[in-house]
């Protein structure tokens, strides 16, 4: 909903529908969206806060919502962090012709009220609302980061490869999410960047700053060679509104433009050519969709259960991922799949070896009745 209601007021309404849609179809963003986890939520959050920080530019009572947000989204993950890098950049790149010398002394651009609101609001509600805080909260809160800024590298399989230790490829989040995301969004997603970043696009310069600025900022986040790599996609899913609009925008785009181009050639005078262009962009635009959605859909369909394991046409799917050696599971619940077979052919109180799943995991599946007690 988010989306939509985002779209519709910086791009169209058209490409809001195709954004919110497309996010939702991504197989990968599908899979993710079914787990009592983090990462969906934290992508709601953050959007949420952006969202509401573009609306602050124009009303000072969007700037307490964005304060108020960003708190929600501290309390849900640490990607929210993150969040005043984007903004500061935005509002950097946004207003530079604004920044001048002045007798030796530096003039800032105006300064968002947002930015004066979000600190004391949004860590006051983090530390108010989260009672692992309350009891000696600084150390807490120190203890909180150090252990994400220190967090174990759990291995990941990149072409052959296992990423253990730092640094890790540059490349990383990009390559996948080149190799996980349906080949058709791609197409739509490279053509709407194009229309998009054009001057004559129609859009303000400050929209389209707002946009590429919160597409790249979380993807650059997980290709510093430090970062750890485990999570893939999920860890850069918060850019993944951003991208989705794209495409639904460069879906219009080029639906508008073949109109334009083919319109006088299929119409052969035989109807008011305005009219007949409408007619062929309105109708070439619901075809497009369609066959991207619909083509989605059966890979997500055809994928599921096995989310994490989804790699796109360009990589030949889930053989060509492991013939390329690329990981093609994380979380637990590809063990779910092998319990069945236990429980029929492994003789009384044999052994098993669990391999990746902790032994929390299989006391947990005993008591839920899926392993047998032996």
């Amino acid at each position: 909903g988010l989306i939509y209601l985002f779209g519709a007021q910086t791009l169209s309404r058209g490409a809001g529908l195709l954004g919110a849609a497309t996010f939702l179809l991504i197989p990968r963003h599908f899979f993710h969206a079914h787990l009592l986890c983090f990462d969906v939520p934290i992508v709601t959050m953050v959007f949420a806060t952006l969202y509401a920080f573009l609306l602050s530019e124009r009303s000072r009572a969007w700037a307490v919502g964005a304060a108020v947000i960003w708190g929600f989204a501290l309390l849900t993950k640490h990607n929210a962090f993150f969040v005043p890098i984007a903004l500061v950049l935005y509002w950097g790149i946004s207003r530079w012709k604004q920044f001048r010398v002045t007798r030796g002394r530096l003039e800032l651009a105006p300064f968002p009220m947002a930015f004066l609101l979000m600190p004391p609001i949004g860590v006051t509600l983090l530390f108010a609302l989260w009672p692992a805080l309350w009891y000696e909260p600084f150390r807490s809160l120190a203890k909180y980061l150090a252990f994400h800024l220190k967090h174990a590298h759990y291995l990941q399989y990149y072409f052959g490869d296992i990423l253990a230790v730092p640094p890790h490829p540059l490349a990383f989040p990009f390559v996948l999410t080149l190799l996980t995301v349906p080949a058709v969004i791609l197409l739509a997603f490279s053509w709407g960047v194009v229309a998009f970043s054009r001057p004559s696009a129609g859009i303000s310069r400050g929209i389209r700053v707002f946009y590429l600025v919160n597409l790249i900022v979380p993807i650059l986040v997980i290709a510093a060679p430090s970062t750890p790599v485990f999570g893939g996609v999920k860890h850069w899913m918060t850019a993944m509104p951003f991208f989705c609009l794209l495409a639904g925008h460069g879906v219009l785009h080029f639906s508008a433009r073949f109109a334009a181009v083919f319109a006088p050639v299929l119409n052969r005078g035989a109807y008011r050519l305005a009219e007949f262009e409408t007619t062929l962009r309105h109708s070439l635009t619901v075809l497009v969709a369609c066959l991207l959605l619909a083509a989605s859909a059966f890979q997500l369909v055809d994928n599921h259960p096995q989310g994490t394991a989804y790699w796109n046409e360009w990589m030949g799917g889930i053989q060509g991922a492991a013939r390329s050696r690329m990981q093609r599971q994380f979380w637990g619940y590809a063990t779910l799949g092998a319990l069945p077979w236990i429980n029929r052919n492994i003789a009384e109180r044999g052994g098993v070896y669990y391999h990746n799943a902790t032994c929390s995991t299989a006391e947990m599946y005993k008591r839920e009745g899926k392993l047998r007690e032996d």
